[in-house]
C-alpha cells in the first residue's frame, strides 16, 4: 500500500512539474497533494470494496459448508437409524425362529 502511494505521489509530482501552466511552486504542490489525496482515497475505497467482497464470499461459503454438513449429518443419522432398525428386526426374527424351533422339538 505504501509503495502504491509513493508511486502515485511520484507520478503526480512529475506530471505537475511538466505542466504548461504558469503556476507557482506552491500551486503545483497543492495540486499534487490534492491529486495524491484523491488517489489515496480511491485506493482506500478499492481496498474496502475488496475486503467487503471477500467477507461476503467467506460468509456465503461458510453458510454453504454449514448446510452441507447439516444435510450429511441428517443423512448419516437416518441411515444409522434404518440400519439399527433392520438389525433389531433381524435379531427379533432370529429369536422368533429359535423359539419356534424349540417348540417343535
Amino acid at each position: 500500500m505504501k509503495k502504491l502511494l509513493v508511486v502515485m505521489l511520484s507520478a503526480t509530482l512529475f506530471l505537475v512539474g511538466c505542466g504548461d501552466k504558469d503556476e507557482t511552486v506552491g500551486e503545483k504542490l497543492d495540486n499534487a497533494v490534492d491529486a495524491t489525496q484523491d488517489a489515496a482515497a480511491d485506493a482506500a475505497d478499492a481496498v474496502s470494496d475488496t475486503a467487503s467482497d471477500a467477507y461476503d464470499a467467506t460468509k456465503d461459503a461458510a453458510g454453504d459448508a454449514y448446510d452441507a454438513t447439516k444435510d450429511a449429518a441428517g443423512d448419516a443419522y437416518d441411515a444409522t437409524k434404518d440400519a439399527a432398525g433392520d438389525a433389531v428386526d433381524t435379531v427379533s426374527d432370529a429369536a422368533d425362529d429359535e423359539t419356534d424351533d424349540t417348540k417343535t422339538h
